[in-house]
């Protein structure tokens, strides 16, 4: 029991590590790297279906890869594709429902930025603080949500 305590720790240490490593690059460069996004997916996957974890974690990346993506083909002018591997691995961390959450916080929380700039701003800050937001209040969600 005590290992199995370590072992998610140590993957939230790792999923939190590689946020914080995307969202400094995604602010200094204006890219999100799939050298962080892919192998991330591949390790939360990996990790959650060990668990015995079959569902939310490719329910999960499914939704957060095709509900952003098909917001980059639309022309929706607030997400990227690393956005979009972005939303594929924090879905394969947590799952669906965490990723339609962030996308609509992360919303929300760019308006004032949105209002003030035209033009190409990184949206990956405002998607990982909603994340964050939501992974700090997820008791009080799921209460509401049940």
């Amino acid at each position: 029991m005590e290992t199995d305590a370590r072992i998610s720790n140590g993957m939230t240490t790792i999923f939190v590590c590689l946020l914080l490593a995307i969202l400094h690059w995604d602010l200094e460069t204006h890219r999100i790297p799939d050298l962080l996004t892919i192998p991330g997916t591949l390790l939360a996957l990996s990790w959650r279906i060990s668990q015995g974890v079959w569902i939310d974690p490719i329910l999960g990346a499914l939704a957060g890869v095709l509900i952003v993506f098909l917001m980059v083909e639309t022309k929706i002018q607030i997400v990227g594709g690393g956005d979009a591997k972005l939303m594929m691995m924090v879905g394969a961390f947590t799952n669906w429902w965490t990723i339609l959450i962030t996308l609509v916080l992360g919303y929300l929380f760019s308006l004032p930025r949105r209002k003030m700039t035209y033009g190409v701003f990184p949206y990956s800050p405002y998607l990982i603080t909603a994340l964050g937001a939501i992974l700090l209040c997820q008791n009080v969600i799921l209460y509401l949500i049940n």
